[in-house]
Protein backbone atom coordinates (compact mmCIF):
# COMPACT_ATOMS: atom_id res chain seq x y z
CA UNK A 1 0.00 0.00 0.00
CA UNK A 2 2.60 2.34 0.87
CA UNK A 3 4.26 1.80 -2.43
CA UNK A 4 0.83 2.82 -4.32
CA UNK A 5 0.98 6.24 -2.38
CA UNK A 6 4.44 6.27 -3.07
CA UNK A 7 3.88 6.40 -6.46
CA UNK A 8 1.12 8.75 -6.53
CA UNK A 9 3.08 11.32 -4.81
CA UNK A 10 5.23 11.36 -7.59
CA UNK A 11 2.54 12.59 -9.70
CA UNK A 12 1.17 15.18 -7.14
CA UNK A 13 5.16 16.06 -7.68
CA UNK A 14 4.74 16.65 -11.29
CA UNK A 15 1.84 19.18 -10.54
CA UNK A 16 4.21 21.73 -7.88
CA UNK A 17 4.41 24.37 -10.98
CA UNK A 18 1.00 25.24 -9.21
CA UNK A 19 0.47 27.92 -6.03
CA UNK A 20 1.11 26.10 -2.55
CA UNK A 21 -1.98 25.59 -1.49
CA UNK A 22 -3.77 24.33 -4.22
CA UNK A 23 -2.78 20.84 -6.41
CA UNK A 24 -4.06 19.79 -9.79
CA UNK A 25 -4.61 16.94 -11.10
CA UNK A 26 -6.07 16.09 -14.76
CA UNK A 27 -9.25 13.83 -13.74
CA UNK A 28 -9.02 10.03 -14.54
CA UNK A 29 -12.82 10.42 -14.74
CA UNK A 30 -15.08 13.36 -13.28
CA UNK A 31 -13.81 13.13 -9.99
CA UNK A 32 -10.71 11.16 -8.32
CA UNK A 33 -11.19 8.03 -6.93
CA UNK A 34 -7.35 6.28 -5.93
CA UNK A 35 -7.85 2.91 -5.15
CA UNK A 36 -5.65 0.94 -3.27
CA UNK A 37 -5.97 -2.81 -2.73
CA UNK A 38 -4.51 -2.91 0.39
CA UNK A 39 -4.84 -6.65 0.40
CA UNK A 40 -2.06 -8.92 -0.61
CA UNK A 41 -2.82 -11.54 -3.45
CA UNK A 42 -2.61 -14.39 -0.85
CA UNK A 43 -1.48 -17.47 -2.93
CA UNK A 44 -3.16 -21.04 -2.02
CA UNK A 45 -3.55 -24.31 -3.37
CA UNK A 46 -7.34 -23.23 -4.13
CA UNK A 47 -7.37 -19.62 -4.41
CA UNK A 48 -10.88 -19.53 -6.08
CA UNK A 49 -12.13 -20.62 -2.98
CA UNK A 50 -14.62 -17.15 -1.59
CA UNK A 51 -13.34 -16.16 2.10
CA UNK A 52 -15.44 -17.72 4.62
CA UNK A 53 -13.91 -15.76 7.87
CA UNK A 54 -11.43 -13.40 8.37
CA UNK A 55 -9.68 -12.39 12.34
CA UNK A 56 -7.20 -9.57 12.71
CA UNK A 57 -5.60 -9.10 15.61
CA UNK A 58 -3.04 -5.87 15.32
CA UNK A 59 -0.80 -6.50 12.48
CA UNK A 60 -1.83 -10.18 12.35
CA UNK A 61 -4.56 -11.38 10.02
CA UNK A 62 -6.19 -15.18 9.39
CA UNK A 63 -8.41 -15.71 6.64
CA UNK A 64 -10.10 -18.61 6.06
CA UNK A 65 -11.50 -19.72 2.73
CA UNK A 66 -15.29 -21.94 2.36
CA UNK A 67 -12.71 -24.96 1.22
CA UNK A 68 -11.40 -25.15 5.11
CA UNK A 69 -7.55 -23.54 3.26
CA UNK A 70 -6.39 -20.75 5.51
CA UNK A 71 -3.61 -17.97 5.47
CA UNK A 72 -1.74 -16.10 7.87
CA UNK A 73 -0.23 -12.49 7.50
CA UNK A 74 1.68 -10.72 9.30
CA UNK A 75 2.45 -6.63 8.50
CA UNK A 76 0.68 -7.67 5.13
CA UNK A 77 3.36 -10.12 4.93
CA UNK A 78 2.18 -13.95 4.19
CA UNK A 79 3.59 -16.05 6.81
CA UNK A 80 1.56 -18.81 6.44
CA UNK A 81 1.00 -18.65 2.36
CA UNK A 82 -1.50 -21.95 3.02
CA UNK A 83 -3.07 -24.40 5.34
CA UNK A 84 -5.33 -27.30 6.00
CA UNK A 85 -6.57 -30.86 7.08
CA UNK A 86 -7.92 -33.19 4.27
CA UNK A 87 -8.67 -37.19 3.61
CA UNK A 88 -7.34 -38.48 0.73
CA UNK A 89 -7.76 -41.90 -0.92
CA UNK A 90 -5.48 -44.30 -1.80
CA UNK A 91 -4.80 -42.82 -5.12
CA UNK A 92 -4.50 -39.31 -3.63
CA UNK A 93 -7.94 -38.21 -4.82
CA UNK A 94 -9.81 -35.87 -2.41
CA UNK A 95 -12.47 -37.03 -0.10
CA UNK A 96 -12.94 -34.05 2.59
CA UNK A 97 -13.75 -31.34 2.36
CA UNK A 98 -15.54 -30.82 -0.77
CA UNK A 99 -17.27 -28.32 -2.38
CA UNK A 100 -21.34 -28.78 -2.28
CA UNK A 101 -20.92 -31.67 -0.09
CA UNK A 102 -18.93 -30.60 2.67
CA UNK A 103 -20.34 -27.73 4.53
CA UNK A 104 -17.97 -25.73 6.74
CA UNK A 105 -19.34 -23.40 9.38
CA UNK A 106 -17.01 -20.64 10.50
CA UNK A 107 -17.86 -18.62 13.55
CA UNK A 108 -15.64 -15.82 14.75
CA UNK A 109 -15.83 -14.59 18.76
CA UNK A 110 -13.39 -11.65 20.49
CA UNK A 111 -11.70 -12.26 23.78
CA UNK A 112 -10.14 -10.07 25.77
CA UNK A 113 -6.24 -10.28 23.82
CA UNK A 114 -7.13 -12.88 21.37
CA UNK A 115 -10.13 -13.55 18.26
CA UNK A 116 -11.39 -16.91 18.30
CA UNK A 117 -12.41 -18.31 15.17
CA UNK A 118 -14.14 -22.24 15.63
CA UNK A 119 -14.86 -24.12 12.11
CA UNK A 120 -16.70 -27.34 12.56
CA UNK A 121 -17.44 -29.63 9.62
CA UNK A 122 -21.58 -30.01 9.01
CA UNK A 123 -22.43 -33.90 9.77
CA UNK A 124 -21.24 -35.99 6.99
CA UNK A 125 -20.38 -39.94 6.56
CA UNK A 126 -16.47 -39.42 6.27
CA UNK A 127 -15.66 -37.46 8.65
CA UNK A 128 -16.20 -35.65 11.88
CA UNK A 129 -14.13 -32.21 13.00
CA UNK A 130 -13.32 -29.26 14.64
CA UNK A 131 -10.46 -26.65 14.12
CA UNK A 132 -10.49 -23.66 16.96
CA UNK A 133 -7.77 -20.82 15.46
CA UNK A 134 -6.69 -18.19 18.62
CA UNK A 135 -4.84 -15.05 17.01
CA UNK A 136 -2.85 -12.30 18.91
CA UNK A 137 -0.89 -9.64 17.97
CA UNK A 138 1.96 -12.24 17.50
CA UNK A 139 0.82 -15.45 17.31
CA UNK A 140 -1.83 -18.33 16.27
CA UNK A 141 -2.88 -21.25 17.95
CA UNK A 142 -4.12 -23.56 15.47
CA UNK A 143 -6.38 -26.70 17.65
CA UNK A 144 -7.84 -29.36 15.67
CA UNK A 145 -9.34 -32.57 16.56
CA UNK A 146 -10.97 -35.21 14.11
CA UNK A 147 -12.62 -38.48 13.62
CA UNK A 148 -12.28 -40.54 10.42
CA UNK A 149 -15.20 -42.81 10.43
CA UNK A 150 -15.11 -46.31 9.81
CA UNK A 151 -15.49 -48.19 6.44
CA UNK A 152 -14.52 -44.91 4.48
CA UNK A 153 -12.06 -45.10 1.58
CA UNK A 154 -10.01 -42.73 3.55
CA UNK A 155 -6.39 -43.82 3.55
CA UNK A 156 -4.78 -40.28 4.24
CA UNK A 157 -5.71 -38.02 6.55
CA UNK A 158 -3.37 -34.87 6.40
CA UNK A 159 -2.42 -31.26 8.14
CA UNK A 160 -0.12 -29.69 5.67
CA UNK A 161 1.06 -25.75 6.76
CA UNK A 162 3.03 -23.90 3.86
CA UNK A 163 5.23 -21.45 4.86
CA UNK A 164 6.06 -18.58 2.90
CA UNK A 165 9.60 -19.48 1.20
CA UNK A 166 10.44 -15.57 0.84
CA UNK A 167 10.38 -15.46 4.40
CA UNK A 168 11.90 -18.93 5.86
CA UNK A 169 14.75 -19.84 3.47
CA UNK A 170 17.97 -19.18 4.05
CA UNK A 171 16.82 -19.59 7.93
CA UNK A 172 18.80 -21.03 10.67
CA UNK A 173 16.92 -23.11 13.20
CA UNK A 174 17.33 -24.34 16.71
CA UNK A 175 14.42 -26.71 17.58
CA UNK A 176 13.75 -30.47 19.53
CA UNK A 177 11.90 -33.14 18.00
CA UNK A 178 11.57 -37.07 19.42
CA UNK A 179 8.12 -39.14 19.97
CA UNK A 180 7.92 -37.56 23.18
CA UNK A 181 8.74 -34.68 25.46
CA UNK A 182 11.09 -36.64 27.76
CA UNK A 183 12.62 -38.24 24.52
CA UNK A 184 13.15 -35.48 22.97
CA UNK A 185 16.16 -34.23 20.74
CA UNK A 186 18.50 -31.35 19.81
CA UNK A 187 17.86 -30.11 16.04
CA UNK A 188 19.71 -27.62 14.35
CA UNK A 189 20.52 -26.28 11.14
CA UNK A 190 19.21 -23.90 8.35
CA UNK A 191 16.24 -24.16 5.97
CA UNK A 192 17.70 -24.65 2.56
CA UNK A 193 15.55 -25.46 -0.74
CA UNK A 194 16.48 -28.99 -2.00
CA UNK A 195 14.81 -32.19 -3.35
CA UNK A 196 11.66 -32.92 -1.13
CA UNK A 197 12.64 -34.80 2.20
CA UNK A 198 12.20 -34.50 6.09
CA UNK A 199 14.11 -31.71 7.50
CA UNK A 200 13.10 -32.60 11.22
CA UNK A 201 11.36 -35.47 11.55
CA UNK A 202 8.92 -35.80 14.47
CA UNK A 203 9.19 -32.13 15.22
CA UNK A 204 8.24 -30.81 18.64
CA UNK A 205 9.39 -27.09 18.30
CA UNK A 206 11.66 -25.09 16.46
CA UNK A 207 12.16 -21.37 16.10
CA UNK A 208 13.64 -19.88 12.55
CA UNK A 209 15.69 -17.09 12.43
CA UNK A 210 14.70 -15.00 9.48
CA UNK A 211 15.62 -11.61 8.10
CA UNK A 212 12.22 -10.45 9.57
CA UNK A 213 13.20 -11.83 13.13
CA UNK A 214 12.31 -14.76 15.02
CA UNK A 215 9.48 -17.42 14.22
CA UNK A 216 8.59 -20.06 16.70
CA UNK A 217 6.93 -22.80 15.80
CA UNK A 218 5.06 -25.53 18.21
CA UNK A 219 3.39 -29.00 17.83
CA UNK A 220 1.41 -31.98 19.78
CA UNK A 221 -0.25 -34.90 18.57
CA UNK A 222 -2.57 -37.37 20.49
CA UNK A 223 -3.48 -40.18 17.94
CA UNK A 224 -6.53 -41.35 20.47
CA UNK A 225 -8.05 -44.35 18.26
CA UNK A 226 -6.10 -46.75 17.56
CA UNK A 227 -3.96 -45.35 20.50
CA UNK A 228 -0.40 -44.39 19.66
CA UNK A 229 2.44 -42.30 21.12
CA UNK A 230 4.00 -41.53 17.85
CA UNK A 231 4.88 -38.33 16.93
CA UNK A 232 3.92 -37.86 12.95
CA UNK A 233 4.37 -33.95 12.96
CA UNK A 234 7.32 -33.26 10.41
CA UNK A 235 9.14 -30.20 9.01
CA UNK A 236 9.96 -31.25 5.54
CA UNK A 237 10.92 -29.75 2.15
CA UNK A 238 8.49 -29.64 -0.78
CA UNK A 239 9.95 -29.77 -4.69
CA UNK A 240 7.78 -31.67 -6.64
CA UNK A 241 4.16 -30.34 -6.81
CA UNK A 242 2.86 -27.63 -9.18
CA UNK A 243 1.70 -24.39 -8.11
CA UNK A 244 0.20 -22.39 -10.60
CA UNK A 245 2.80 -22.78 -13.84
CA UNK A 246 5.87 -23.45 -11.51
CA UNK A 247 6.85 -26.39 -9.29
CA UNK A 248 6.67 -25.53 -5.80
CA UNK A 249 9.83 -25.11 -4.18
CA UNK A 250 8.92 -24.42 -0.21
CA UNK A 251 9.06 -25.94 3.64
CA UNK A 252 6.25 -27.20 5.14
CA UNK A 253 4.84 -28.68 8.49
CA UNK A 254 3.29 -31.60 8.07
CA UNK A 255 0.87 -34.35 10.11
CA UNK A 256 0.11 -36.79 8.07
CA UNK A 257 -1.36 -40.51 9.15
CA UNK A 258 -1.28 -43.19 6.45
CA UNK A 259 -3.85 -46.26 5.94
CA UNK A 260 -6.58 -45.66 8.35
CA UNK A 261 -8.03 -48.62 9.82
CA UNK A 262 -11.49 -49.71 8.73
CA UNK A 263 -12.47 -49.04 11.98
CA UNK A 264 -12.02 -45.40 11.99
CA UNK A 265 -8.93 -43.04 13.41
CA UNK A 266 -9.94 -40.38 15.98
CA UNK A 267 -6.52 -37.27 16.38
CA UNK A 268 -6.12 -34.50 18.45
CA UNK A 269 -3.32 -32.22 16.87
CA UNK A 270 -2.16 -28.67 17.78
CA UNK A 271 0.26 -26.02 16.37
CA UNK A 272 1.11 -22.55 17.22
CA UNK A 273 3.30 -19.99 15.90
CA UNK A 274 4.82 -17.06 17.57
CA UNK A 275 6.78 -14.06 16.13
CA UNK A 276 9.17 -12.01 18.06
CA UNK A 277 10.53 -9.28 15.05
CA UNK A 278 13.36 -7.63 14.55
CA UNK A 279 13.59 -4.20 15.84
CA UNK A 280 14.13 -2.14 13.14
CA UNK A 281 11.18 -4.78 10.78
CA UNK A 282 9.39 -1.66 9.68
CA UNK A 283 12.04 -0.24 7.99
CA UNK A 284 12.91 -3.55 6.57
CA UNK A 285 9.52 -4.12 4.84
CA UNK A 286 10.64 -0.42 3.55
CA UNK A 287 13.62 -1.47 2.11
CA UNK A 288 12.13 -4.34 0.56
CA UNK A 289 9.03 -2.66 -1.23
CA UNK A 290 11.84 0.48 -2.68
CA UNK A 291 14.01 -2.32 -3.66
CA UNK A 292 11.33 -4.16 -5.55
CA UNK A 293 10.17 -0.41 -7.26
CA UNK A 294 13.58 0.06 -8.19
CA UNK A 295 13.68 -3.35 -10.08
CA UNK A 296 10.26 -2.55 -11.49
CA UNK A 297 11.83 1.00 -13.21
CA UNK A 298 14.64 0.38 -14.47
CA UNK A 299 14.62 -3.85 -14.88
CA UNK A 300 16.17 -7.18 -12.41
CA UNK A 301 19.81 -6.68 -14.09
CA UNK A 302 20.29 -2.67 -13.93
CA UNK A 303 18.43 -2.84 -10.36
CA UNK A 304 20.45 -5.56 -9.15
CA UNK A 305 23.77 -3.96 -10.07
CA UNK A 306 22.45 -0.27 -8.28
CA UNK A 307 21.47 -2.63 -5.12
CA UNK A 308 25.26 -3.97 -4.75
CA UNK A 309 26.40 -1.20 -4.56
CA UNK A 310 23.94 0.16 -1.37
CA UNK A 311 24.82 -0.41 2.08
CA UNK A 312 23.58 -3.28 4.18
CA UNK A 313 22.28 -1.85 7.31
CA UNK A 314 18.27 -1.24 6.68
CA UNK A 315 18.25 2.34 7.94
CA UNK A 316 21.31 3.25 5.95
CA UNK A 317 20.22 1.47 2.63
CA UNK A 318 16.93 2.80 2.92
CA UNK A 319 18.29 6.53 3.09
CA UNK A 320 20.23 5.53 -0.06
CA UNK A 321 17.53 3.58 -2.21
CA UNK A 322 15.63 7.25 -1.85
CA UNK A 323 18.28 8.98 -3.43
CA UNK A 324 18.57 5.98 -5.83
CA UNK A 325 14.55 5.60 -6.65
CA UNK A 326 14.43 9.50 -7.16
CA UNK A 327 17.39 9.46 -9.96
CA UNK A 328 15.46 6.61 -11.57
CA UNK A 329 12.13 8.43 -11.39
CA UNK A 330 13.58 10.99 -13.56
CA UNK A 331 15.19 9.13 -15.63
CA UNK A 332 12.18 6.91 -16.28
CA UNK A 333 10.11 10.17 -16.81
CA UNK A 334 12.52 11.08 -19.33
CA UNK A 335 12.23 8.33 -21.15
CA UNK A 336 8.54 8.58 -21.00
CA UNK A 337 8.16 12.18 -21.84
CA UNK A 338 9.13 10.82 -25.58
CA UNK A 339 6.61 8.18 -25.63
CA UNK A 340 4.04 10.06 -23.80
CA UNK A 341 1.41 12.70 -24.95
CA UNK A 342 1.80 16.21 -22.95
CA UNK A 343 -1.31 15.55 -21.85
CA UNK A 344 -0.88 12.37 -20.54
CA UNK A 345 -0.16 12.12 -16.20
CA UNK A 346 2.69 10.45 -15.11
CA UNK A 347 1.91 7.85 -13.52
CA UNK A 348 4.25 4.69 -12.44
CA UNK A 349 4.70 1.84 -13.50
CA UNK A 350 2.78 3.55 -16.51
CA UNK A 351 -0.53 1.30 -17.63
CA UNK A 352 -0.99 -0.28 -20.66
CA UNK A 353 -4.04 1.01 -21.35
CA UNK A 354 -6.65 4.20 -19.64
CA UNK A 355 -9.28 6.44 -20.75
CA UNK A 356 -9.18 9.99 -19.96
CA UNK A 357 -11.86 12.07 -18.89
CA UNK A 358 -12.68 15.48 -18.48
CA UNK A 359 -11.90 18.35 -16.22
CA UNK A 360 -9.69 18.82 -13.24
CA UNK A 361 -9.57 17.47 -9.73
CA UNK A 362 -8.54 20.44 -7.33
CA UNK A 363 -6.68 18.80 -4.05
CA UNK A 364 -7.77 21.76 -1.71
CA UNK A 365 -6.71 22.00 2.12
CA UNK A 366 -8.77 19.86 4.10
CA UNK A 367 -9.22 17.49 1.72
CA UNK A 368 -10.68 14.14 2.88
CA UNK A 369 -8.94 11.26 2.60
CA UNK A 370 -11.99 8.18 3.20
CA UNK A 371 -10.22 5.06 4.00
CA UNK A 372 -11.58 1.60 5.15
CA UNK A 373 -12.06 0.71 8.69
CA UNK A 374 -9.31 -1.26 10.93
CA UNK A 375 -6.48 -0.20 9.04
CA UNK A 376 -3.49 -2.52 9.82
CA UNK A 377 -0.31 -0.91 10.89
CA UNK A 378 1.06 -0.91 7.65
CA UNK A 379 -2.05 0.75 5.96
CA UNK A 380 -1.66 3.42 8.55
CA UNK A 381 1.39 4.11 7.69
CA UNK A 382 0.57 4.53 4.02
CA UNK A 383 -2.06 6.69 4.69
CA UNK A 384 -0.10 9.06 7.56
CA UNK A 385 2.73 9.20 4.12
CA UNK A 386 0.50 10.58 1.99
CA UNK A 387 -1.41 13.31 4.80
CA UNK A 388 2.85 14.21 5.51
CA UNK A 389 4.02 14.40 1.69
CA UNK A 390 0.93 16.79 1.23
CA UNK A 391 1.71 18.88 3.81
CA UNK A 392 5.23 18.61 3.39
CA UNK A 393 5.56 19.11 -0.34
CA UNK A 394 2.38 21.52 -1.19
CA UNK A 395 1.25 23.24 2.76
CA UNK A 396 -2.09 21.26 2.10
CA UNK A 397 -3.35 19.53 5.50
CA UNK A 398 -5.58 16.38 4.32
CA UNK A 399 -7.76 14.79 7.30
CA UNK A 400 -8.29 11.01 7.64
CA UNK A 401 -11.77 9.90 8.03
CA UNK A 402 -13.38 6.40 8.24
CA UNK A 403 -15.60 5.74 4.81
CA UNK A 404 -19.09 4.94 5.79
CA UNK A 405 -21.52 6.59 3.29
CA UNK A 406 -21.03 7.36 -0.44
CA UNK A 407 -22.37 10.40 -0.16
CA UNK A 408 -18.87 11.81 1.41
CA UNK A 409 -16.92 11.19 -1.77
CA UNK A 410 -17.60 14.39 -3.30
CA UNK A 411 -13.63 16.53 -3.73
CA UNK A 412 -12.22 13.33 -1.42
CA UNK A 413 -9.32 11.33 -1.78
CA UNK A 414 -10.76 7.13 -1.46
CA UNK A 415 -8.31 4.72 -0.51
CA UNK A 416 -9.54 0.84 -0.16
CA UNK A 417 -10.66 -2.52 -2.52
CA UNK A 418 -14.18 -2.37 -2.39
CA UNK A 419 -15.17 -5.04 -0.16
CA UNK A 420 -13.66 -2.69 2.53
CA UNK A 421 -15.14 1.03 2.18
CA UNK A 422 -18.37 1.34 0.55
CA UNK A 423 -17.04 4.50 -0.82
CA UNK A 424 -15.15 2.55 -3.56
CA UNK A 425 -17.74 0.69 -4.19
CA UNK A 426 -20.48 2.58 -4.73
CA UNK A 427 -18.20 4.88 -7.18
CA UNK A 428 -17.78 1.41 -9.13
CA UNK A 429 -21.40 0.17 -9.39
CA UNK A 430 -22.36 3.98 -10.61
CA UNK A 431 -19.07 4.05 -13.05
CA UNK A 432 -20.63 0.44 -14.11
CA UNK A 433 -16.95 -0.83 -13.39
CA UNK A 434 -15.73 -3.73 -12.37
CA UNK A 435 -12.30 -5.03 -11.16
CA UNK A 436 -11.02 -8.77 -11.50
CA UNK A 437 -8.66 -9.91 -9.08
CA UNK A 438 -6.57 -13.33 -10.01
CA UNK A 439 -4.50 -14.72 -7.18
CA UNK A 440 -1.02 -16.29 -7.76
CA UNK A 441 1.99 -17.52 -6.35
CA UNK A 442 4.12 -15.00 -7.92
CA UNK A 443 4.39 -11.43 -8.11
CA UNK A 444 2.20 -10.12 -11.34
CA UNK A 445 4.47 -8.86 -14.10
CA UNK A 446 4.62 -4.99 -14.05
CA UNK A 447 1.80 -3.43 -16.28
CA UNK A 448 -0.51 -6.68 -16.16
CA UNK A 449 -4.11 -5.20 -16.53
CA UNK A 450 -6.39 -6.45 -13.72
CA UNK A 451 -9.84 -4.69 -15.35
CA UNK A 452 -9.43 -5.12 -19.01
CA UNK A 453 -13.22 -4.32 -19.17
CA UNK A 454 -14.07 -1.35 -21.71
CA UNK A 455 -13.71 1.86 -20.08
CA UNK A 456 -12.06 0.14 -17.08
CA UNK A 457 -9.93 2.86 -14.70
CA UNK A 458 -5.94 3.01 -15.37
CA UNK A 459 -4.19 -0.23 -13.42
CA UNK A 460 -0.90 -0.89 -13.09
CA UNK A 461 0.81 -2.99 -10.86
CA UNK A 462 1.74 -2.88 -7.28
CA UNK A 463 5.24 -4.43 -7.22
CA UNK A 464 6.19 -3.72 -3.54
CA UNK A 465 3.28 -5.62 -2.09
CA UNK A 466 2.10 -7.88 -5.30
CA UNK A 467 -0.99 -6.66 -5.27
CA UNK A 468 -2.62 -4.93 -8.42
CA UNK A 469 -4.88 -1.34 -8.13
CA UNK A 470 -5.78 0.96 -9.77
CA UNK A 471 -5.33 4.99 -9.49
Amino acid sequence: MRSVIWSFVQSLRASAAYPPGYLHIRSVAFNLLLFVVAGLLLSTVCADAAPLATATQGDMKLRILTNGHFVLTYKDMPILRDGSFYLAAADWSLLHPIAGQHVLKATVTQGPDARLVRLAAAENDICANTQIFQITTDSLAYDIEYEVKSDTAARFAVVDIFLNRNIVSGATFQGEAGPTADGARPASGALVVAKTGAIIPELRKVTLTTRIGEITLSVTSQVLEPLTDRNYWTLRNICDRPWGAEELRTFTVLHQMDSAPASGLKCRLSFSLRIQPAADLDTRIVVSGMEKGLRALRGNETAEALLSTLPTAPTARAKALQTTLEEACRQWQGEQTLSRSPTQPVIIPQPQQMDLGKGDFVVKPGVPILVPPNLSAREQTGVDTLVEELKDRFGIAASIRTATAPAQSAGAIVLGEPSRNPVAAAWLKRRRWRLRFQASALPAPPGRPVAPTPRAPASSTDTASTAPGTR
